[in-house]
């Protein structure tokens, strides 16, 4: 009975993993209530979700951490793909009435165009928790990241489209762990790419160009 009660038991670390879920989705939901801070919240979150699935489960000081460094990148990372998204949303309404084969051919592309758009958005945040660059160098990676692992792409496309799945019943469950549980299996995704990337920038200039 007593061996239940060991921290390294694992019932316990399965419920510590519960508990650091929980908390970082409730951190992340909170601080995407006010709209634009949805891209720092969101790199927060990716940035406190690899250090879980790392080992290191100080959820709250890494959220903060990350959520105060990035800050402003993640912002305007954010409100240039949220542009985007809007811009595309616009174009498909104005050609939804239109029965043209040019029209639908158009609407096909915007769709596309979308889909990608969201792929890249996908890699976007967790390459700016992770590393140090300038705006367009992380957007050119993530870009490039999309095509070189697509089938990690495909499978975080998968983990993005999920909670929408869920039927009604669900709610509670994606109030719950809704942004958490997806963004931490993402991170068991990218993980791989990530240490290779980490190694090239360790060999170039000698340590991590990276947030700890």
């Amino acid at each position: 009975m007593g061996k239940l009660f060991d921290y390294e038991h694992p019932f316990l670390r399965l419920l510590s993993k519960i508990s650091d879920l929980f908390v970082l989705n409730l951190m992340t939901l909170v601080l995407c209530l006010p709209i634009v801070t949805i891209g720092a919240s969101i790199t927060a979150a990716h940035y406190t979700a690899l250090k879980l699935h790392r080992g290191e489960n100080y959820v709250m000081s890494n959220f903060w951490k990350s959520f105060k460094e990035n800050f402003k990148q993640s912002t305007i990372i954010w409100i240039i793909f949220a542009l985007f998204f809007v811009v595309e949303y616009l174009a498909f309404i104005t050609l939804s009435n239109g029965t043209s084969e040019t029209d639908l051919t158009m609407q096909g592309v915007i769709v596309a165009t979308g889909v990608f758009g969201v792929c890249f958005m996908l890699w976007v945040f967790p390459l700016q928790s992770k590393f140090v660059n300038k705006i367009p160098k992380t957007i050119y990676t993530s870009f490039i990241m999309t095509f070189k692992h697509i089938i990690r792409t495909v499978l975080l496309l998968a983990l993005f489209v999920l909670p929408f799945l869920l039927p009604a019943e669900g709610f509670p469950v994606i109030l719950l762990f809704g942004f958490s549980v997806p963004i931490y299996l993402s991170a068991m995704i990218y993980n791989k790419p990530f240490k290779k990337m980490e190694e090239i920038v360790l060999a170039s200039f000698g340590g991590e160009n990276g947030n700890e």
